[in-house]
């Protein structure tokens, strides 16, 4: 009897586990989120990557020059003008709220909306180089849409972003 005791795993060590499946999860979908940023695939992300994110993101040329150069400046520890994926990757596993509420906005139809609509999420994946149809973005919508009013709100694209 003592020995089938042993045997049952604590609910700490499964709580360990989940953390760690969950971690793996996460980098895992970090390096692809890397991937796509690091346009010539030389490990490591440059400024003007990131120019294009912020202009796929819908900044002018002028302010995504001027912002990607700031970020990277507050990034680059080592000063070389490129960001690594250990670094992405710490700095994505910072991130908070108000990181998620930046990205939110960027996929909003109409500034202050507060919901992502599937022609707005459309239009935001058209801007990265991801062509969806209003249908396939609807559906996308309707994976998290909890409250089953076809858009998603902040608290459905957290969790959208956080599985």
């Amino acid at each position: 009897m003592a020995n089938l005791l042993h045997l049952k795993t604590s609910p700490l060590k499964q709580k360990k586990q989940t953390t760690m499946e969950t971690t793996t999860t996460n980098v895992s979908k970090l390096r692809q989120v890397f991937d796509y940023l690091d346009k010539n695939r030389d490990g490591k992300i440059s400024v003007d990557e990131l120019v294009a994110l912020y202009k796929a993101m819908g900044e002018e040329e002028d302010s995504a020059e001027k912002e990607a150069r700031a970020a990277m400046k507050c990034i680059d520890l080592d000063c070389d003008g490129l960001l690594d994926y250990e670094r992405f990757v710490s700095l994505m596993m910072e991130g908070d709220d108000a990181d998620l509420r930046v990205a939110f906005e960027a996929f909003e139809l109409v500034k202050g909306s507060g919901c992502i609509t599937p022609d707005s999420l459309r239009r935001a994946l058209q801007r990265l180089g991801d062509v969806k149809t209003h249908e396939e973005c609807a559906a996308m919508i309707r994976a998290f849409d909890v409250d089953g009013n076809g858009v998603l709100d902040f608290h459905e694209f957290r969790r959208m972003m956080s599985s």
